[in-house]
């Protein structure tokens, strides 16, 4: 009796399980890393454009790399972490080289206008991208199985470090200043007043388009989690907007069966009055 109990309880575990991560039970080494590294791509597009979100996507939601021809789902996995090594690459090879700048470049930057006193465009990026990224480390199916193929929960602490990303970006773009070389040493004024009318008002027209760009930005998510807002009123909206994102979802459609017994019974239960 304990033998059956145990066994069927461990078939059920296992089914369960496969249908929170199927990740874990493809047998092919290969195609279960070309799998993986494809939710990692849906991840970043949730990261960066969270336009479909769902409150569930476990089995059959995403579909799973079952050969090397599906190029329509290698392609993007690939592309992202062969961006992701060619940019820390990048940086790290930047933030070396800044370590070996000379005494006067450094006193130049603390004295620029334009730059922190300790400011490393190079250095500061990789410590914002290991940021975004290592929190996801440990969700990431690389190391250990965990108990959910994508959780839109998982994403809170690397979308802080995104944010940041952006908040640099567009704090540099609208000093309109890089790196932290040195300044170009002054010349005589040699130009007439039409040329520094003009660079005057190109840096108006510059940081004007920065804080359009980041109104724009701030504009759209607000917009995003204000509709989000409404598919989180009842069990049902949620789950009928997980639908619309995830139909072959099999909780969701668990869920959503249980939801239509559950009001077909109301219904019945007032018909009988």
């Amino acid at each position: 009796m304990c033998l059956a109990v145990c066994a069927t309880v461990s078939f059920t575990v296992e089914i369960y399980r496969r249908l929170e991560n199927p990740i874990a039970f493809i047998d092919d080494r290969l195609l279960r890393s070309l799998s993986n590294a494809y939710v990692h791509w849906r991840y970043f597009k949730l990261l960066v454009l969270p336009l479909q979100m769902s409150a569930d996507w476990s089995f059959n939601c995403v579909p799973m790399i079952e050969s090397l021809q599906d190029w329509d789902r290698i392609a993007p996995a690939v592309a992202l972490y062969t961006s992701l090594f060619v940019l820390l690459a990048v940086l790290g090879v930047k933030f070396l080289l800044s370590l070996r700048s000379t005494p006067a470049s450094v006193a130049a930057a603390k004295r620029s206008r334009h730059v922190a006193p300790t400011a490393n465009a190079a250095g500061v990026l990789l410590f914002l991208v290991c940021l975004t990224i290592f929190p996801f480390v440990p969700a990431s199916n690389w190391f250990f199985p965990v108990g959910t193929l994508i959780g839109e929960r998982l994403l809170y602490l690397p979308s802080i470090g995104l944010c940041l990303i952006l908040a640099y970006v567009l704090s540099v773009a609208y000093h309109g200043r890089v790196t932290d070389e040195l300044p170009p040493k002054a010349t005589p004024a040699t130009d007439t007043g039409a040329s520094s009318t003009l660079e005057r008002l190109g840096r108006f027209l510059r940081k004007a388009l920065v804080v359009l760009v980041a109104v724009a930005i701030i504009a759209s998510y607000a917009n995003l989690t204000y509709q989000r807002n409404f598919h989180w009123d009842s069990e049902e909206t949620l789950f009928l907007s997980a639908a619309q994102v995830c139909p072959e979802s099999a909780k969701v459609q668990e869920v959503r069966s249980a939801l239509a017994g559950v009001r077909a019974w109301v219904w019945c239960s007032v018909l009988r009055r």
